[in-house]
Protein backbone atom coordinates (compact mmCIF):
# COMPACT_ATOMS: atom_id res chain seq x y z
CA UNK A 1 0.00 0.00 0.00
CA UNK A 2 1.78 3.34 -1.22
CA UNK A 3 2.25 6.07 1.37
CA UNK A 4 -0.71 8.02 -0.28
CA UNK A 5 -3.37 5.53 0.02
CA UNK A 6 -1.70 5.32 3.78
CA UNK A 7 -2.54 8.77 4.26
CA UNK A 8 -5.91 9.08 2.76
CA UNK A 9 -7.05 5.79 4.80
CA UNK A 10 -5.98 7.98 8.02
CA UNK A 11 -7.24 11.23 7.15
CA UNK A 12 -10.91 9.75 6.22
CA UNK A 13 -10.96 8.09 9.64
CA UNK A 14 -10.32 10.99 11.68
CA UNK A 15 -12.86 13.05 9.30
CA UNK A 16 -15.39 10.55 10.65
CA UNK A 17 -14.18 10.42 14.39
CA UNK A 18 -14.68 14.18 14.18
CA UNK A 19 -17.90 14.03 12.80
CA UNK A 20 -19.04 11.58 15.11
CA UNK A 21 -18.25 13.70 18.38
CA UNK A 22 -19.36 16.77 16.85
CA UNK A 23 -22.75 14.93 16.08
CA UNK A 24 -22.98 13.54 19.71
CA UNK A 25 -22.15 17.10 20.67
CA UNK A 26 -24.51 19.09 18.71
CA UNK A 27 -27.24 16.21 19.34
CA UNK A 28 -26.55 16.02 23.50
CA UNK A 29 -26.61 20.16 23.32
CA UNK A 30 -29.60 19.76 21.39
CA UNK A 31 -32.13 17.45 23.48
CA UNK A 32 -31.40 19.36 26.83
CA UNK A 33 -31.65 15.83 28.79
CA UNK A 34 -34.71 14.29 26.75
CA UNK A 35 -33.45 10.00 26.50
CA UNK A 36 -34.82 9.86 22.96
CA UNK A 37 -32.93 12.70 21.31
CA UNK A 38 -29.96 11.66 22.91
CA UNK A 39 -30.41 8.12 21.88
CA UNK A 40 -30.98 8.61 18.11
CA UNK A 41 -27.32 10.82 18.25
CA UNK A 42 -25.45 8.53 20.54
CA UNK A 43 -26.58 5.55 17.76
CA UNK A 44 -25.51 7.68 15.15
CA UNK A 45 -21.65 8.56 16.43
CA UNK A 46 -21.33 4.87 17.45
CA UNK A 47 -22.12 3.83 14.41
CA UNK A 48 -20.13 6.40 12.70
CA UNK A 49 -17.02 5.43 14.71
CA UNK A 50 -17.33 1.79 14.06
CA UNK A 51 -17.80 2.44 10.48
CA UNK A 52 -14.42 3.98 11.20
CA UNK A 53 -13.27 1.38 13.10
CA UNK A 54 -14.02 -1.37 10.43
CA UNK A 55 -12.58 0.58 7.58
CA UNK A 56 -8.80 0.97 9.95
CA UNK A 57 -9.26 -2.74 10.27
CA UNK A 58 -9.94 -3.72 6.97
CA UNK A 59 -6.56 -1.29 6.26
CA UNK A 60 -4.55 -2.91 9.05
CA UNK A 61 -4.97 -6.79 7.53
CA UNK A 62 -4.05 -5.58 4.32
CA UNK A 63 -0.87 -3.54 5.41
CA UNK A 64 0.05 -3.62 9.16
CA UNK A 65 0.86 -0.04 10.79
CA UNK A 66 1.07 1.18 13.84
CA UNK A 67 -1.04 4.09 12.94
CA UNK A 68 -4.18 2.22 12.29
CA UNK A 69 -4.04 -0.08 15.54
CA UNK A 70 -3.88 3.82 16.88
CA UNK A 71 -6.79 5.29 15.60
CA UNK A 72 -8.71 1.93 16.55
CA UNK A 73 -7.65 2.35 20.07
CA UNK A 74 -8.51 5.88 20.08
CA UNK A 75 -12.08 5.45 18.87
CA UNK A 76 -13.03 2.37 20.59
CA UNK A 77 -12.00 4.44 23.67
CA UNK A 78 -14.66 7.62 22.22
CA UNK A 79 -17.24 4.54 22.17
CA UNK A 80 -16.79 3.59 25.73
CA UNK A 81 -16.58 6.84 26.55
CA UNK A 82 -19.92 8.23 24.92
CA UNK A 83 -21.29 4.96 26.46
CA UNK A 84 -19.97 5.72 29.88
CA UNK A 85 -21.56 9.55 29.25
CA UNK A 86 -25.06 7.80 28.55
CA UNK A 87 -25.16 5.15 31.18
CA UNK A 88 -24.17 8.03 34.19
CA UNK A 89 -26.55 10.26 33.03
CA UNK A 90 -29.37 8.26 31.98
CA UNK A 91 -29.25 4.78 33.24
CA UNK A 92 -28.74 6.58 37.03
Amino acid sequence: MDEHKIRKVVILSLASTLLALLFFIFGRTLSKGNILLDLVYYILSIAMLLISVLALYNNNKIQKNRLFQYLILVNVLFMALLTLYMAINHLA
